[in-house]
This record gives C-alpha cells, structure tokens and sequence, in this order.
C-alpha cells in the first residue's frame, strides 16, 4: 500500500518523497515559496542549470515551487499567514508540486498536516486531495485522505520511537506536544494520544513574527540596506544555523561583535536575542495560561524547525520538567524540521491498515 504524506506549512514544506526497503520515510523539506510566472518565457539558463523546482497550473495562472522557486520571485512575493491559506494559490500549488515530487502515480493513502486553528476545514481538504490530479502532463491519482494536526503528528512521531513498551507507558500519561510553525505555535494536550481540545489550541507567534522583530533589530545595524528579506533572516535560523547572509558577506547570528564569520574585522554589530526572547516568551506565557501550569503533565515535547529557539523560555515556564526535542541519534531519532511529516507517515501507515482491515471486515 502507498502510504505518502504531506506537512505543508506557511515556512517550509515537507513531503514522504518514497519510501526505504525496510519501510521508513524518504522526507524532502523546502521553503514555502511560491513564484507565479508565464510559461512562454524560456529558462534564462538556456538548458545549462535549470532551477530545481515544479510549474504547476492552478486556475488559469502558473507558478514554481521546489528549492530553487525564490529564483523566480519578486519583492512582492509574501506568504499568506492565516486561515485563509487552504483557499489560496499559493497552498494548491506547493500541494500539487509534492505529489509531483513523489516517486508514485497510485497513492493509496495521503496524510496531510494542518495548523489546529485550520483544523474545522478537514473535509474541504480531503475534498481537494481525493482525486485525479495532472501536474505537467504527469497523472497522479489519490485514492484517500486522512487529515491530523500537526502537534498530534508530533506526538505519533513520538510514539512511534518508543517501542511497545514505552508507547504502552504514554497511553497513562498526560502530553504537552508543542509545535513551533512559521505562522503559529501549535500545542495540544492530550491524555496518551487522546486530545483534550479545551486545553489546545495556537498562538499567533511563530517563526514568522520572530523574523519580523529580528528584523527591526538588525535595521541599525545594516542602515544603507532599506530592508533585509524575511527569507534571509530564516534560512539564518534553520538552513545555515548561527550564519546569516547580507550583502556578500557572512555574520556570526544571532550575535554579532564586529567580526564576520571567518573573524575578519568588519564594521557591523547586532545582537537580536532580546527581539527573539520577546516572542518566544510571549507565545509560552500563552501556552501556559490555557494547557496548564504542569502539575498533571508527564510529558512534554517540542518540535518544529524554529524549536530550538523557543525551549529555554518553554523551560522557564515548565522548570520542573524535561522538555523533550527529537535528535538525530538520539532517544527520539528524529529531524525537528521533519518530525511533523515523518509522524503524520507512521500515522498514516496505522490508519490505512486499520481502514483496509475495517474494509475487509465489512
């Protein structure tokens, strides 16, 4: 059975390209960039080095997504920070491009993630995926859905990496999964993977609202530049860690003392943790205040690109906790960019044989 699934956020998006021998998730992740262009204009490359990207027809227009769509954009380009997102351009081409990208015409289940503040437009997503789609002359036919939220993918991540025991042990314990997105952070509390929805829900200040006051931070430091771009300041936090980019030139980052990333004297300083302090902990206080002060919580995980940024201030809030974060290698063998996509897949492999034994019961 083809399992596929897709975490298609406002920051980046990731995507189960095929699938190991023994079973596990082959994951792509690239920015959430959209680029819309005219298809009669030729690749300036003339051949010689095409961008790494997918066009895509949605409606009447056309657009490029992949890792290489922000060569094609413009200043304008933005992404759409709000639940307005499924209806949008922007989210059925990023859609359409996955399913180009995976190696299967015939996907028997596709998972998809939302933020929980989307999670009311469930069967319009399926409506939208169940089907025969044709992307750049390519047929690819979906023949079910299944929609989760992504902390609650988080959290399967999880289980999944725990072994029977360990999953038998969380079925009696009370989780805090907190997703760090670009547009939210998500968080669900939920008792072994049953949600309790009073106590979850998302704070509009994600990675995106992060950028912004970096931004303002960095301003003084760079006066001649009238803006620094969003996409230069993420890739600072999750392409290239502890590196930004500006003007030709590489900084240390977040802190910056006069010196460029090769200890070269150079005639810039910042430092822009007080601006990411400020956001973090201003979207912990509003976790806190709705899932609990802890005292009935065993099990706390944190995940997400962005979520080494926000856990010393989620350890500030829950100091008599572990906070625990997927490692590569580790007890919890995991990408935190990918954990969501790679724990909406192990789901998804559950569901359909759950949904293939029901069928077969009938």
């Amino acid at each position: 059975m083809n399992v596929r699934a897709i975490e298609l956020g406002f920051g980046t998006t990731s995507l189960v390209r095929s699938v190991e021998k023994d079973g596990a998730p082959i994951i792509t992740t690239y920015s959430s960039v959209v680029s819309q262009v005219d298809p009669k204009i030729s690749d300036l490359s003339a051949g010689l080095n095409r961008r790494n990207t997918v066009q895509v027809q949605v409606e009447n227009a056309f657009y490029e997504v992949g890792p290489d769509a922000g060569l094609v954009s413009d200043r304008s380009a933005g992404r759409i920070l709000n639940n307005t997102y499924i209806d949008s351009h922007n989210y059925k081409a990023l859609l359409l491009g996955s399913l180009y990208m995976m190696d299967c015409d015939e996907i028997d289940m596709l998972v998809l993630g939302v933020p929980v503040t989307s999670w009311n437009r469930v069967n319009e997503l399926k409506k939208m995926v169940v089907g025969t789609h044709t992307i750049s002359g390519r047929t690819i036919h979906v023949k079910d859905a299944w929609v989760i939220v992504q902390p609650m993918a988080g959290l399967l991540s999880y289980a999944n990496s725990i072994g029977q025991k360990g999953y038998s042990q969380l079925r009696d314990m009370t989780v805090l999964s907190v997703d760090i997105g670009y547009g939210t952070a998500d968080y669900l509390v939920s008792r072994g993977l049953k949600p309790n929805e009073s106590r979850s829900g998302a704070v509009e200040a994600g990675m995106g609202t992060v950028i912004e006051q970096v931004s303002a931070g960095l301003k003084s430091a760079f006066p001649k530049l009238d803006r620094i771009p969003n996409d230069v300041i993420d890739a600072a936090f999750w392409k290239h860690p502890g590196t930004i980019r500006i003007s030709g030139r590489a900084y240390p980052f977040p802190v910056c003392d006069g010196k460029d990333i090769d200890k070269r004297d150079v005639a810039v300083k910042f430092n822009v943790r007080p601006n990411i302090d400020q956001i973090t902990r201003t979207a912990v206080t509003q976790i806190r205040n709705q899932a609990g002060s802890g005292a009935d919580i065993d099990v706390i995980l944190l995940f997400g690109g962005p979520a080494t940024h926000y856990k010393e201030a989620l350890s500030q809030a829950y100091p008599d906790h572990e906070i625990v974060m997927p490692t590569a290698g580790g007890q919890w063998d995991a990408n935190s960019l990918t954990v969501v996509c790679e724990g909406l897949y192990w789901g998804g492999v559950q569901y359909a044989k759950r949904v293939k034994e029901s069928v077969g019961a009938a």
